[in-house]
């Protein structure tokens, strides 16, 4: 395998790229789950993230003040968020841990990780779902309630925007922003609010 060089994503610092790629900079990755975060972290917030990708969610909350922790179940990537806080000057706000959480979802290579249950994270301010069709096992088994969700929605493997969109209604959320990914137009990003009173 190639060793890899820094680049960023979105403004943040990580080693995505491969030395002899000429793409080291992604301008627009995550730009609508980034966006929720940057519209709703303030200083002092917990965040919770399912799915932490190469940490670049992570960071973005953690550079507005949060504590962040992070599950991931991918061997390679639970490094790679580790490295990409690194790079940023964030470690000492972000916690990784080696779980998958719930018993669904898919996972990029290899994976030794253990497995958490949904009703056991953390409560949180701000919960982010990434984590490959996972999204519906975890929305129906938590206990928390933060303020805001962002999750989402992969029916590449099975979970519609409609059953994600129904389970938030149900469990007090008002969807008020709903995107496309930019990466694959299959992929919706829905943000819930919890409704006062809930």
């Amino acid at each position: 395998m190639l060793p890899r060089k820094q680049s960023t994503c979105n403004g943040v610092k990580t080693r995505r790229a491969y030395l002899f790629d000429r793409t080291t900079k992604w301008p627009d990755y995550e730009e609508e789950l980034l966006a929720t975060l940057r519209t709703h972290v303030t200083p002092d917030d917990s965040v919770v993230i399912v799915g932490g990708g190469w940490g670049v969610s992570a960071v973005t909350a953690a550079e507005r003040g949060a504590t962040v922790t992070v599950y991931e179940p991918s061997n390679e990537q639970v490094e790679r968020v580790k490295e990409t806080a690194d790079l940023n000057d964030v470690v000492e706000s972000v916690t990784v841990q080696h779980a998958k959480v719930g018993e669904t979802g898919e996972v990029w290579g290899k994976s030794s990780a253990s497995v958490v249950s949904p009703s056991d994270l953390p409560e949180c301010d701000l919960l982010e779902l990434d984590c490959e069709g996972a999204e519906l096992e975890i929305l129906r088994a938590i206990t928390v309630t933060p303020d805001v969700i962002a999750v989402e929605c992969h029916p590449s493997h099975g979970v519609s925007e409609d059953d994600v969109r129904a389970v938030m209604t149900d469990l007090g959320y008002e969807i008020t922003n709903r995107a496309h990914e930019s990466q694959s137009d299959s992929v919706v990003i829905l943000t819930g609010e919890l409704h006062s009173g809930s």
